[in-house]
Parts: structure tokens; sequence; C-alpha cells
């Protein structure tokens, strides 16, 4: 999921929730701060 990966880089995350006949829920949380991207960025290189 190209959304899932955009978020992850950024240092956040997605969540799906679904219920049957009801509907479903995307959340999407990002940072607020610059920095938290650097470092989560930084991570994911070296663990690659």
């Amino acid at each position: 999921m190209i959304c899932y990966k955009i978020a992850e880089l950024h240092g956040g995350n997605v969540i799906i929730k679904t219920k049957t006949g009801t509907g479903t829920i995307v959340q999407v949380h990002l940072p607020l701060f610059k920095g938290t991207y650097l470092k989560r960025n930084k991570e994911l290189q070296k663990s690659r």
C-alpha cells in the first residue's frame, strides 16, 4: 500500500478498521516535527 509506505517513511503509520455492513475507517498518523522524520528515515536506511 503506497499510503502506508509514505507514512512509514515520515515516521507515522496507517490504521485501517473495517466492519461489515458499516464501512471502513482509515487513520493516517504523521509526526508534527521534521526531526522525527529524519531520525526514522536514517533508521530505515540502516536496516536495508
